[in-house]
């Protein structure tokens, strides 16, 4: 297995060097630490994946499961937080709890091993992002909403003042 290892390694340099250290000290497989990347490279190197892994302990929203499932990649994710918004197990993909790196090897391991499933969740991966809303749809609904609560003040507003106007 080669497993590109890609994020800002300045954030927790602690962290970041104990990983490259246990990797160095145990990996049977090829991993490599990439750092941060550019977009147009992360896209690239999401392009050239299998499989794209996140586990951890909480995702607020999850831009890189949408990124992923663009390109058809499915994804070994988080329970915890956004995720289980685009990942559904086993049908797109993986979703494990926190720190279950067993769990995680073990899905790693089955896609490695049943290519035919890799590929069903890489197709899925794909209608997934296909179904998933744009940023434009998205904030249609916000827009929406904002210019109504705005609409409604405003005919509040100059009802009020032609109530004031009268007394």
């Amino acid at each position: 297995i080669h497993c590109s290892v890609i994020g800002c390694d300045q954030r927790d340099v602690t962290y970041a060097n104990h990983c490259t250290a246990k990797v160095s000290d145990e990996s049977i497989h090829q991993v490599v630490f990439l750092g941060e990347q550019q977009p147009d490279a992360l896209l690239d190197h999401m392009r050239r994946a299998h499989v794209m892994v996140i586990p951890s302990e909480y995702e607020g929203f999850g831009m890189a499961y949408l990124e992923g499932l663009s390109v058809g990649l499915p994804s070994i994710a988080t329970t915890k937080g956004a995720p289980p918004e685009f990942i559904t197990h086993g049908c797109n993909g993986f979703l494990v709890p926190p720190n279950a790196p067993a769990l995680v090897a073990e899905h790693i391991q089955a896609l490695a091993h049943d290519r035919d499933l890799l590929a069903k969740l890489g197709i899925a991966a794909r209608q997934s992002f296909e179904s998933h809303p744009t940023w434009d749809e998205s904030f249609q609904g916000a827009r929406e909403f904002i210019l109504q609560i705005s609409s409604e003040r405003s005919a509040n507003h100059a009802s009020a003042s032609t109530h004031e106007k009268r007394i």
